[in-house]
């Protein structure tokens, strides 16, 4: 809780400085902390963040007669256009506004506290993109459109297809459909993908597959740049069997990657292992961070199986780079050197001579800034559909 009050507090404070600057015309450093009430420390750190971040732009010098050194006044940088992305996700709900590459305006996160989206969850993303758009206004941004990443594969019309969101309008749930006309809905694995490649580990590279070990398993797959979604499932690998007993999974099968692989399924081999304890994500990333035995086992395996799985993927695909996320800390550090090896060992040396198996460097932003990025179209997209009723431009961005 203390991370989500600093980080609200900050975004706060970044909002009030931009709001200041851009009504006085052009301020000082010095003016702005008199007028907020902040520290010239802090007032400091926000105008440099700002300034990196292209917001504000230096406007010249004002002398004062009986003081020394000139004090430099900074102004807001000219109106541009700005992405809102939405990451609804299993436990949490995240709302950012971002230019088109990647500078953020506006970064809203709330946890949920549930392992798939709710009506509940809907009802919190549309408060924060009610209140990201009034930064939005204030600034006098143009919104060139909107994404949301949901944990659902996504048809080739937009829609979810599996869990709580089938059939749910989400654009018109959220809050979306007042704000811009243009709105798209994709898988969040995809999204995650597509961030990475943009603004991430895959930077410079045309071909990469993004897998995240979650409450869910799944991957997103970049082919000759564009974004692979094949009739709109492409990447589901939680679902591939790999064994032929199990547990029972959600999609009705047994030995799904994701019953192996999964935060559930972890914790859960975890759990009598540790009674004493409730073992959840968090419990699971301090085991490994403290070097439990049976926590690191569990994950290094899991992650073999995950990345026996991408082995076979690489050969199909012989992708540049396979990224690997979801877990936090030394849990994804441990499961990583699974994947990592896994791949080297099962692999054929054709495709993996060169390949490059790495954690993503975005973290939980990554879907949000794939949004983002797609929105801008900084990635096309094939989508491969023999249906003809699908309303026109219902896709999405090609």
């Amino acid at each position: 809780m203390a991370t989500a009050r600093r980080t609200s507090l900050r975004d706060i404070n970044r909002e009030r400085v931009l709001a200041l600057v851009r009504k006085s015309g052009g301020t000082s450093r010095a003016e702005i902390a008199r007028a907020t009430g902040l520290s010239r420390p802090t007032v400091s750190g926000i105008v440099s963040e700002l300034l990196g971040a292209g917001l504000l732009a230096r406007s010249g010098r004002r002398n004062h007669p009986e003081r020394g050194r000139p004090a430099e006044l900074v102004e807001a940088a000219p109106a541009t256009g700005v992405a809102l992305a939405v990451d609804v996700g299993r436990s949490h709900v995240r709302v950012l506004v971002a230019d088109s590459v990647g500078r953020l305006l506006v970064e809203r996160t709330r946890s949920a506290g549930r392992r798939r989206p709710t009506a509940k969850q809907l009802t919190l993303a549309g408060v924060l993109v009610a209140e990201s758009m009034e930064v939005v206004r204030a600034h006098g941004l143009e919104l060139v459109g909107a994404v949301v990443g949901v944990p659902s594969p996504v048809d080739p019309a937009g829609r979810p297809v599996s869990g709580d969101l089938r059939d749910i309008d989400l654009a018109g749930t959220i809050g979306l459909r007042t704000v811009t006309d243009v709105v798209h809905v994709r898988n969040d694995a995809d999204l995650g993908a597509v961030g990475e490649v943009v603004f991430g580990a895959g930077r410079g590279l045309s071909n990469v597959v993004r897998v995240v070990v979650s409450h869910g398993v799944g991957a997103g797959v970049v082919l000759g740049g564009a974004l692979y979604r094949g009739g709109g499932f492409a990447g589901d690998i939680g679902h591939v069997r790999v064994a032929n007993a199990g547990r029972a999974c959600v999609c009705g099968n047994v030995g799904c990657l994701e019953t192996v692989a999964s935060v559930d399924a972890l914790t859960g081999a975890l759990q009598p292992v540790h009674p004493d304890r409730v073992v959840d994500v968090v419990a699971l990333a301090e085991l490994a961070t403290a070097g439990d035995r049976a926590a690191t086992t569990v994950l290094y395996e899991a992650g073999m199986v995950v990345g026996r799985t991408l082995a076979q993927l690489v050969a199909f695909l012989s992708p540049e780079a396979v990224l690997v996320d979801g877990l936090p800390g030394a849990a994804g550090e441990h499961l990583f050197r699974g994947v990592n090896d896994a791949v080297a060992r099962f692999g054929s040396s054709g495709t993996t001579r060169s390949l490059l198996v790495a954690p993503g460097e975005l973290g939980q932003r990554s879907q949000a800034l794939g949004g983002v990025a797609l929105a801008f179209g900084r990635v096309s997209e094939v989508v491969v559909s023999g249906r003809t009723d699908l309303p026109a431009g219902s896709g999405g961005i090609r």
